[in-house]
């Protein structure tokens, strides 16, 4: 099957033409296309959503034809959708005003305390350095 003809493949073309989207190159690195980002989504269970939320920013993993079976992420309200009609709803509540505010409660409610205790953007780090530790 042509690729260009996956709605997947349509959906890209149609987010990297809009003026608020950035879809970063190969060589592009996630901390900077998250560092300058509003949202963040991406493909379940890519890191790339998980970094965005360590780092406080708002993000979803969207599942654009419902294939992903539940798992543990669906306990948290608004972190995975699946199909077209959820995932615009959830953007269109992830992009309203006082959205970040919402974001911050969620954050500390559901993210922080079972996944990311210190929400700082830093947990990469502390994984390097946890593996320096232990490789010397």
């Amino acid at each position: 099957k042509d690729r260009r003809t996956t709605i997947e493949y349509r959906f890209l073309e149609a987010i990297e033409r809009h003026p608020r989207c950035l879809v970063p190159g190969q060589q592009a690195g996630a901390a900077a296309a998250i560092a300058s980002a509003e949202v963040v989504v991406s493909y379940p269970f890519t890191s790339t959503t998980t970094l965005a939320l360590a780092a406080k920013k708002r993000a979803v993993y969207y599942d654009p034809r419902g294939t992903i079976p539940p798992n543990r992420f669906d306990a948290l309200p608004g972190l995975v959708t699946r199909g077209y009609p959820a995932f615009k709803a959830r953007m269109e509540e992830l992009l309203s005003p006082g959205a970040q505010q919402v974001h911050e409660r969620w954050l500390s409610r559901y993210f922080i305390p079972d996944f990311e205790p210190f929400a700082d953007g830093r947990a990469v780090e502390r994984v390097r350095a946890l593996l320096d530790i232990m490789l010397r």
